[in-house]
This record gives C-alpha cells, sequence and structure tokens, in this order.
C-alpha cells in the first residue's frame, strides 16, 4: 500500500508541473484605472486565464512592472480554461465576490495611461507581457476610467492592440469569468522591423512591431546582415520579446 500511495503521488506531481511554457497562462484582463466607479469595486487587479491544457500551480508565480514585481503567489491551482483574479490583500474581500482570488504582496501600481506587465512562472521564466497603453481601450469615454481593458482572443496573446478593447460588460468588467469581447482574433500579419540601432561596434538591437517567437527570434539564420557583417548569436529580449539583440563576429 505505501508503494502504491508513493507511486500515485510520484504520477501526480508532474501534472502541477508542467506549465513552464511561455504564454501557458495570460494576462487577459486588466483594472488599471477603477475611478469613476462603474459598478465593480474601486480597486485595481489583474486576471490571469490557464489557455493551456493542464492544470497550472501558480505558487511562487509573480507579477510585476517596469518599477518591481509583487511577492510570490500562494499555492493556487489554475485548472485549463478557468481565470484567477490577482490584487493587493485589502482588495480580495471585494473582489472574491466575482471568483476566485489571489492576494500578493507589492501588487504593481497600475498605470493609467499605459504600464508594462509581466507574469513570471517560479523559475523566473517569462510566461507573458503586456506593455499597455490608454489609446487600446479605443474608446474615450471608457478610457476615463472604470472600464477594463479586455484581451480578445486569448490564444493570441502577442498581437498588442489589435487584441485588446474596453469591456463591454455594463459592470465595467468581467473579472473570474470570460471577457465581454472575447473572439477569435488571428493575428494574419508577420511582424515586420521598426529600427535598429547600434550598443557598440558588436552588438546591434532590431525592434518588431510586436513581439516575435523567442525561439525563432533567437536563430541567427534568420538574419542576414550585407557589408561583410556575419553574426555570432541572437538573443531575444524578454519581457516582450519585440527586440532581439545580434552579436556580430567582427566589429563594424
Amino acid at each position: 500500500m505505501l508503494l502504491r500511495t508513493l507511486s500515485l503521488i510520484l504520477l501526480l506531481i508532474p501534472l502541477y508541473s508542467l506549465a513552464q511554457s511561455r504564454y501557458d497562462v495570460v494576462i487577459d484582463e486588466i483594472m488599471a484605472d477603477p475611478t469613476p466607479q462603474i459598478n465593480l469595486p474601486s480597486n485595481e487587479w489583474i486576471e490571469l486565464k490557464n489557455v493551456s491544457a493542464n492544470p497550472i500551480n501558480l505558487q511562487n508565480w509573480r507579477i510585476g512592472d517596469l518599477t518591481g514585481q509583487s511577492g510570490p503567489m500562494p499555492n493556487f491551482i489554475l485548472q485549463p480554461d478557468s481565470f484567477v483574479i490577482v490584487c493587493t490583500g485589502s482588495a480580495v474581500t471585494a473582489m472574491q465576490a466575482y471568483g476566485r482570488v489571489i492576494s500578493v504582496t507589492s501588487f504593481p501600481s497600475l498605470d493609467n495611461d499605459g504600464d508594462q506587465l509581466f507574469l513570471k512562472s517560479n523559475t523566473g521564466l517569462t510566461i507573458h507581457a503586456v506593455s499597455y497603453s490608454i489609446s487600446w481601450y479605443q474608446n474615450a469615454v471608457k478610457s476615463d476610467g472604470g472600464w477594463t481593458l479586455e484581451m480578445i482572443d486569448t490564444k493570441n496573446p502577442c498581437a498588442g492592440i489589435g487584441n485588446w478593447k474596453a469591456s463591454t460588460d455594463p459592470r465595467g468588467g468581467t473579472p473570474g469569468v470570460k471577457n465581454s469581447v472575447d473572439a477569435v482574433n488571428n493575428d494574419q500579419i508577420f511582424p515586420s522591423l521598426k529600427n535598429a540601432y547600434a550598443l557598440d561596434n558588436l552588438t546591434i538591437v532590431v525592434v518588431f512591431d510586436e513581439p516575435v517567437d523567442s525561439l525563432k527570434g533567437a536563430t541567427i539564420a534568420n538574419y542576414s546582415i550585407d557589408g561583410g557583417l556575419s553574426l555570432q548569436s541572437a538573443f531575444s529580449i524578454p519581457p516582450l520579446f519585440d527586440k532581439i539583440q545580434l552579436r556580430l563576429t567582427n566589429p563594424m
């Protein structure tokens, strides 16, 4: 019986340890500016959605922005196609009326007119990052506050403004449930190069108009440079992965 119990435990542990892949969990709703209050509590929060096929333990995961990161999340199993609200401890009681809630210490102060948010796993891997701006609401009235930003297609987490808009729910948002703007919104446009600049005579940073696949971005065969220059390495820069750092084998 003891051996059978141990075997069962060993079989279950990997089930909750699979989600170390980027975009398995996404930030799919953001309440950055809760005032003027519509019909939701006047608190800042974000919502996470598990878009993978496996349950994911969020223990020791963290959220953050450009000013720092939160304390670790508690032991919490996020089931596939499920949501959890993340907020500061003082907001838990109010937000529990809408769904499951995780509180973290040092919850980031969300800027109304744009911020860069990230979600990191317990290993420090950036799972998802969002650099939103007030233009993402695509609604002049709602951008003044009280409404959440919602992701349209959670299977397309890198599309930026084309995949986000203000909530259409009369409460001002949809914490704990499917987004009001939820729809299929496939990205049909490949990332394009915006600009490039040199850090020094051996290092070039190329900037794309949207995040790129980090593995493809780090493949030097995907780049060519004229003028007799060749590449030694390529590195996808987190957390947004819209920049690639190229290292030359010989100086410019």
